[in-house]
């Protein structure tokens, strides 16, 4: 579930805020239902808001992903028939992007 919302600011250009909200049930990794490879459910919130120039020619953005810093399984592998390696999805993280439009 995203909300964005365009915010005009006249000769400054105009800003879009936005607030992504992410929702994932449980997920069973194999079929023999071991607790060891059940991730839990989880909620993720990931923020950003985009300026754009009067013209849209030049715009930034300023993000942040997974603000509560939610640790999340998102993969199993087994190796070598017993040994579980999981991959994890990326922790807090934030930034700072800008682009120019031709």
């Amino acid at each position: 579930f995203g909300v964005m919302y365009i915010i005009p600011a006249g000769r400054w250009g105009s800003f879009a805020p936005r607030v992504d909200y992410y929702y994932r049930h449980d997920i069973q990794f194999r079929q023999f239902d071991n607790s060891n490879d059940v991730a839990p459910a989880y909620s993720r919130v990931d923020a950003r808001i985009f300026w754009y120039s009067e013209s849209e020619q030049f715009w930034m953005e300023v993000f942040g992903r997974n603000l509560g810093d939610v640790q999340v399984k998102t993969n199993l592998e087994l190796i070598g028939g017993i040994n579980r390696a999981f991959t994890y999805d990326n922790p807090r993280s934030g930034g700072m992007r800008f682009g120019y439009n031709f």
